[in-house]
């Protein structure tokens, strides 16, 4: 089997329907589909049980989080590459798994989409991504989780680290990269996004396990020239900030004067 399908849920059984919608809309029906629900009180249950048939493994139970459940999920797949298709993430159009699975040719470990971010007055926001991910892409930004395929073997014996609960995806980029993964854009939209979950929050908690991630993933050497390159930046927007302002000074006191000269002129006459 080529793809495996992991959706994880707690208590959005309105972002369920979409994503289950979505899911079996699909023209290219060959996938596995997993789902794991984290004992939800809202009537999720009762729709999965409905959706049965298109599962081929559910459970809806406690657990510890959106990466133990992620996890949970992993332990079930069978398909040869996996995407983390959460509740409330919805496939582009009726055709996106098949275009995608055209261009997944077994040569890449990781193959990875483009997506549109919606939010909460679905406002929509497309987002495409290079074709080269350099490693300085990583330090400051992230592919979509949701739009992005992983060979199935990548986590063995390789979870998601669970000691942390909202960057774990963008750890375990980084986790891939310096194991030499290598990656495959694939120039298609795969995913609406629900950015109004917990990861799309920066805060001192989201800070704190980036900088932690990045100290355990990244070697020494990078993440001293990461550094320089940090500070190098803000000092070159500092002195491009101070030379505009300088430059609009210098212009307006050019103005100035010269509509001063101009009245003082006028007086004269």
């Amino acid at each position: 089997m080529k793809l495996s399908i992991i959706t994880i849920n707690f208590n959005n059984i309105d972002g369920l329907k979409k994503t289950i919608e979505s899911v079996v809309s699909q023209s290219y029906m060959e996938y596995e589909w997993i789902v794991v629900d984290g004992g939800s009180t809202d009537g999720s249950k009762d729709l999965i049980e409905q959706c049965q048939n298109h599962f081929s493994y559910w459970c809806s139970e406690s657990d510890n989080g959106i990466y133990n459940a992620i996890n949970k999920g992993l332990t079930h797949v069978n398909g040869n590459y996996v995407q983390f298709l959460n509740s409330g993430d919805w496939l582009y159009d009726d055709q996106t798994l098949e275009k995608a699975i055209t261009q997944i040719d077994d040569k890449y470990d990781i193959y990875y989409g483009n997506m549109v971010q919606v939010n909460d007055v679905h406002k929509l926001n497309p987002i495409s991504y290079p074709d080269e991910l350099g490693f300085f892409f990583f330090p400051y930004n992230n592919i979509c989780h949701q739009a992005t395929f992983y060979r199935r073997a990548l986590f063995d014996n390789n979870p998601y680290d669970e000691s942390f609960s909202i960057i774990a995806d963008w750890a375990m980029n980084l986790n891939l990269l310096f194991r030499g993964c290598t990656f495959k854009h694939l120039n298609q939209f795969v995913v609406y996004y629900d950015n109004r979950g917990r990861s799309s929050f920066t805060d001192s908690k989201h800070h704190a396990e980036r900088t932690e991630a990045f100290a355990k993933y990244v070697p020494q050497q990078l993440q001293i020239d990461v550094k320089k390159y940090e500070i190098d930046y803000y000092f070159s927007r500092h002195r491009k900030s101070t030379r505009w302002i300088m430059d609009k000074a210098i212009a307006f006191s050019h103005w100035l004067d010269k509509v001063l000269s101009n009245k003082e002129s006028k007086r004269s006459k």
